[in-house]
């Protein structure tokens, strides 16, 4: 059965998303600030990606979204997305939050109940500019999890469906798991460059700095 997917938020995690999918021959649509959303309505995204390639995907793209979809991806920032919400005027089937942390949780849960999963996604991307993204690492990876049994269910199938797009995917046990998995991996990243000034790759070349880190993860 085909699925319908929009994105709230078409920055680097976003846009990348909504292209992959639209590359895919995905139903997807793009949901932004009315100048945004015009932009991609008119130009596309041009994304530029390691892994993918470079190419101009051409989502649907929208300032509301007011049609019902299978799977609602919120990729906004976490202190933008009360307002972005505001955007989605339909109850998705199932929302997939990709944001950082814990908080958001709470909030899209207050919005929209039990169709709530935990989401995460592991990748090097930005957006140069409105409809502009880049893709800096062939690395990509998403994780999912319901401890709910009815959004699991469809959580496989969209599982299937990010694979086929070359979005690796995995369905896995307990949102705890995916939720604090990604949190405890950027604190120990955070902490160790901070501590040291340095950026990830120099503390990675350093074989004793390298120590120092494996030995956060671990902890």
């Amino acid at each position: 059965m085909t699925s319908t997917f929009a994105v709230l938020g078409p920055g680097g995690v976003g846009g990348f998303l909504a292209a992959a999918l639209d590359r895919s021959g995905e139903a997807v649509t793009v949901v932004a600030r009315e100048e945004t959303a015009a932009l991609i309505a008119r130009d596309g995204i041009q994304l530029e990606s390691v892994r993918l390639g470079d190419f101009t995907a051409r989502p649907a793209a929208t300032a509301e979204l007011a049609e019902p979809v299978d799977v609602l991806f919120v990729a906004t920032k976490a202190a933008g997305l009360t307002d972005a919400l505001a955007r989605v005027a339909v109850d998705p089937g199932v929302v997939v939050p990709l944001l950082n942390g814990l908080d958001h949780m709470a909030v899209l849960r207050e919005r929209f109940g039990a169709s709530v999963v935990a989401g995460t996604i592991r990748i090097e991307a930005d957006r140069p500019a409105p409809g502009r993204v880049a893709q800096t690492s062939p690395a990509v990876r998403i994780d999912v999890a319901s401890d709910a049994p009815a959004p699991r269910e469809r959580l496989a199938a969209l599982v299937g469906t990010l694979n086929k797009a070359d979005l690796p995917a995995r369905l896995v046990d307990g949102e705890a798991n995916v939720l604090w998995s990604k949190l405890l991996r950027l604190n120990a990243l955070a902490l160790t460059t901070t501590a040291y000034d340095l950026p990830l790759g120099a503390i990675r070349d350093d074989p004793a700095l390298r120590a120092e880190l494996d030995a956060i993860v671990a902890e």
